[in-house]
């Protein structure tokens, strides 16, 4: 829309504005007059009504006129009422009054509604004197409605109080009208005055003034559109028409100005800015062709770039990219140019989601108004995963808006590898469990990992710039530097050991490689050196030495460094003919001791005995310990004289036994101790070697203790050959007891009536070659190794297996097996038992284990822990060979014992011995105290089992009831001769 039309409009509806507000003062303001003319006229009907009221009341009053029928029309209540109804024979003005109440005493002084509307509101409000509104009636006549209200006074009294003092006339005529009192609202003078000729009169004044109104204001407004016409629109469009000439290239266009006002400042100052825009236009003809240049030379430096660039808008529009931005959004073929990354992912879906984090990423810049890096992953042209840099940086004009965002990418997937390995590489440095070093060619700290802080205990910043000559201990010899610099200067790594101190001044062992790091043309810049802390592996591998090499609780060589030692003797020996001596020390009845002063006396006793012999040796002599209670001495180098070299040992051992047969105070209290040696001499043949001759003592040293101990024996061919003997048969019955030819036996055991109470389960041996061996010749053997456990295991598991099977039968049979105490000891024994009594299925209360008092020695509370366990189950446990050993008669009450058993030895002379006799009474009495079976083993004559039979009921074993037989036999025996073998039994007996 032109200007011209704009302001045209603008004064047309300013003018309109005007006459409406005109138009509307003028109506208020003859509306106003109107009303004030009619209330005037209402005002001046009320006044002759009131005035013409009072008088006539006054004129009644005063001629004293007597109220009746006839008279009381005179007066002004009633009267008014008809002079209002005759006024309208006088005028036509439609006015209507009279006085009127809301409780008249006759129908003509009725109030209407609108009335009585008055009447209530004057009641509401006393202090008002007149009241104007305006109303319609039903007739729809408009009328002003003009009241002012009737007050009661004194005189209105006389016919409007009590009625008893009111007129005959009124008070038999009228039943209201009464109880006024004064100051009471008697009714209101109500004056009609008709609108409709008031409005006409109205409506033609203010007509009038609307006529004169438009006329006026349409004069104004053309006089006015002339003058800003000529005035302002006419240059205006001159100003505009010389614009666009210099618009359209016309740069010497001028306007010229008229008269000194506004527009003629503005013709001057667009002639100003034409003038300018003239030289501006020269300038930037100029300039454009520098643009041109530098967008050349731009567009030249982006394509060259291996980057890819794009630039946007600040609508994010693409308006520049580079040759390898085209080539990886793939847009060589299309109309890029101002097109929103939404537009190119339409020509390219693949693409969408990397045009869409584009365009999130674009958002993120602009938000930071400063330079953003991420990182993206694409597909690039050769459809490989490629890793972006994407660097974007937003630019923005003076005022704050967005200019232009340039974006550059950069391919950084090589790049990311190689930081990824550098990473690997700096994570394994760093979390490398040995000191890394690096220091330059001065020896100056440049890195250190973190296992050397802990190491060391000192900080990054502590040894960063210093030498690592700060370690220094002092105690690195100054020829291992030597050789590391020596090493290190030739280009070689070099392995090597340091003693070092940390910070808190604690001192440790490395175990370092140092090398030297070389640049691509083999110039060596630094060296870097890997070290560990050895210190506690050092302090282990001595530590271990120590174990492996010496006793724990002496000190003394053990066992394998004596061999060691002893070896290199016997190869020394055979190559000079040197004869030394191996002496075995063994401590007689040292268990007693221990178990009666306890393992600390025990210790502190062999810790004792290994200083004082130790005191007496030669230089060059070694003493050793070889187990709990048995020592060695070896002898070296004692010449090549046989004779002589047994006179210098037995010296030593005189020595020795002399040493120890001095008392040892341990916690004030003197122990004495003898000692059983054993003594051989070596190399005796050129086929000797160390475990020959370590054999060869200890046969010497079994002779001893045989021989009553504390005392000293040489070895001697025989004691060899017996010794070959023992160890022969221990190697058979190994194999008897694999091949199963052991045997298991059965004797009965009798009851005081004669009736079987048992059987003790025996083995027997049927060797290939020299026939069925009692257990004497091989049990003792078998007792002095592990071998015992497997005797032992297969003797119970053919008891279990036997008691089973008769049970099955229909014959139970309760049997008795002795165990030995290595194998009760054992850890697992109670759980092996368990398991085999339910593989076999035998009842366990059909079982007896014979125990030795040897077993509650060792450890009498895991004995008892072992015995409650199978006790639970069934199994009863006897005390064999009881009164043998030496035990305390207090493990009797502790122990789950159920039965006794009295050696042979005291039963065979008990009948003639009195001591023997005294010692069976007191086990009898002990039993029957405990509440214990006994049983008399070894019974062979009449004459034993009439004493026993004086005594307390026992159960009776021996060769006078039965010997040993073979288990199957003596089951069907037993089975088929049951009776009888009760009857002889019991004779026997009584």
């Amino acid at each position: 829309m032109k200007i011209k039309t704009k302001i045209w409009l603008l004064m047309g509806a300013l003018v309109t504005l005007m006459m409406v507000i005109d138009v509307t003062l003028s109506y208020r303001k003859i509306d106003q007059v109107v009303w004030s003319d009619i209330s005037s006229e209402a005002r001046d009907v009320y006044g002759i009504i009131m005035s013409t009221r009072r008088i006539y009341q006054q004129q009644f009053l005063e001629n004293n006129i007597q109220i009746t029928n006839q008279t009381i029309g005179l007066l002004p209540a009633h009267s008014l009422s008809r002079i209002a109804k005759d006024f309208a024979n006088w005028t036509d003005n439609g006015i209507v009054f009279n006085n009127v109440s809301d409780r008249p005493r006759n129908p003509n002084n009725l109030a209407d509604a609108f009335e009585q509307k008055a009447i209530a509101w004057f009641r509401e409000n006393p202090n008002e004197q007149e009241r104007l509104e305006r109303i319609t009636t039903e007739q729809n006549i408009g009328y002003l409605l003009y009241t002012a209200p009737i007050w009661t006074e004194a005189y209105c009294l006389k016919c409007h109080g009590d009625p008893a003092d009111a007129p005959k006339s009124i008070s038999e005529q009228y039943s209201t009208g009464f109880y006024y009192k004064v100051g009471d609202l008697r009714g209101v003078a109500s004056i009609k005055i008709p609108t409709g000729r008031f409005d006409k009169r109205f409506m033609e004044v203010w007509g009038g003034e609307i006529t004169k109104s438009v006329i006026g204001y349409t004069m104004l407004f053309f006089i006015l559109s002339i003058i800003l016409d000529r005035l302002v629109l006419n240059r205006l469009i001159t100003l505009q028409r010389s614009a666009e000439k210099i618009a359209s290239g016309e740069y010497g266009t001028r306007t010229t100005p008229q008269g000194n006002d506004e527009i003629s400042g503005l013709a001057n100052a667009f002639n100003h800015m034409a003038d300018k825009v003239q030289r501006d236009i020269a300038d930037l003809t100029s300039t454009e062709a520098e643009l041109k240049a530098h967008q050349t030379w731009l567009t030249a430096f982006m394509e060259a770039l291996p980057d890819a660039v794009v630039v946007k808008d600040g609508a994010g529009h693409w308006q520049l990219t580079n040759q390898a931005a085209r080539n990886l959004f793939r847009i060589n073929a299309l109309e890029w140019h101002n097109k929103s990354d939404m537009e190119l992912a339409a020509e390219h879906p693949e693409l969408t989601p990397i045009h869409e984090a584009c365009h999130s990423s674009d958002i993120t810049a602009w938000k930071n108004s400063e330079i953003t890096i991420s990182h993206q992953e694409m597909h690039g042209p050769n459809n490989r995963l490629h890793t972006f840099e994407v660097r974007k940086m937003p630019i923005f004009e003076a005022d704050n808006q967005r200019s232009a965002l340039v974006i550059i990418s950069r391919d950084i997937t090589k790049r990311r590898a190689y930081e990824e390995e550098v990473r690997k590489l700096s994570r394994v440095v760093e979390q490398s469990r040995e000191s890394i070093v690096i220091t330059n060619l001065e020896g100056e700290i440049e890195y250190v990992n973190e296992s050397f802080l802990q190491t060391t205990g000192y900080s990054r910043e502590e040894v960063i710039g210093r030498n690592p000559r700060v370690l220094q201990s002092g105690k690195t010899p100054e020829e291992t530097y030597t050789e590391m610099w020596e090493t290190l200067s030739k280009g070689q790594v070099w392995h090597g050991e340091f003693i070092n101190l940390r910070k808190d001044g604690s001192e440790y062992i490395e175990l370092a490689t140092v090398a030297p790091v070389r640049e691509r043309d083999g110039r060596v810049t630094h060296y870097v050196a890997t070290k560990q802390d050895i210190t506690e592996a050092k302090q282990t591998h001595e530590e271990l030495h120590r174990l492996a090499s010496f006793d724990n609780l002496t000190t003394l060589p053990n066992r394998s460094l004596l061999m060691d030692r002893m070896e290199q003797l016997v190869a020394a020996g055979h190559r000079s003919h040197q004869i030394s001596a191996l002496i075995l020390i063994n401590i007689d009845r040292f268990k007693t001791i221990n178990n009666a002063r306890g393992i600390h006396t025990g210790d502190i006793l062999l810790k004792s005995l290994g200083q004082r012999i130790n005191r007496s040796l030669r230089a060059g002599d070694t003493l050793a310990r070889l187990s709990a209670d048995e020592f060695a001495l070896l002898l070296p180098n004692l010449g090549t004289d046989t004779n002589q070299a047994s006179w210098d040992t037995l010296a030593v051992a005189e020595k020795t036994q002399t040493a120890l047969s001095h008392p040892f105070l341990i916690d004030n209290e003197k122990i004495s101790v003898t000692a059983s040696l054993g003594i051989t001499l070596f190399p005796e043949s050129q086929e000797d070697i160390s475990d020959s001759v370590l054999r060869r003592a200890n046969t010497a040293l079994h002779r001893s203790k045989e021989n009553g101990g504390n005392q000293s024996s040489f070895f001697e061919t025989g004691m060899g050959e017996k010794a070959e003997q023992r160890f022969r048969v221990e190697r058979e019955l190994r194999g008897a007891i694999e091949a199963g030819d052991l045997a298991l036996y059965l004797q009965p055991q009798m009851d005081s009536h004669g009736q079987l109470a048992g059987a003790e389960a025996l083995v027997r041996w049927n060797h290939p070659e020299r026939g069925l061996l009692p257990p004497g010749t091989f049990i003792p053997i078998a007792e002095e190794s592990n071998l015992i456990i497997d005797l032992d295991s297969w003797m119970i598991s053919q008891v279990c297996e036997l008691i089973a099977r008769e049970e099955m039968a229909g014959t139970p049979i309760h049997i008795s097996v002795n165990l030995s105490p290595r194998h009760f000891q054992q850890t697992g024994f109670v759980p092996w038992m368990r398991d085999l009594l339910i593989a076999t299925g035998a009842d366990p209360t059909h079982l007896t284990i014979e125990v030795t008092e040897g077993l509650l020695i060792n450890n009498i509370n895991d004995a008892i822990i072992k015995m409650a366990d199978l006790s639970e189950i069934g199994i009863h446990f006897s005390l064999d060979d009881f009164g043998t050993g030496h035990s305390s008669l207090s493990y009797l009450k502790r122990l789950p014992i159920h039965e006794l058993k009295i050696d042979k030895m005291f039963v065979q002379d008990a009948p003639t011995d009195p001591d023997d006799a005294a010692l069976v009474n007191t086990i009898l009495a002990v039993a029957e105290h405990l509440h214990l079976r006994v049983v008399v083993e070894g019974v062979e004559t009449k004459e034993q089992v009439a004493f026993f039979n004086n005594r307390p009921s026992v159960i009776y074993q021996g060769y006078l009831f039965g010997k040993p037989r073979p288990a199957e036999v003596w089951i069907e025996e037993w089975k088929s001769q049951q009776p009888e073998k009760s009857e002889a039994t019991a004779e026997i007996i009584t």
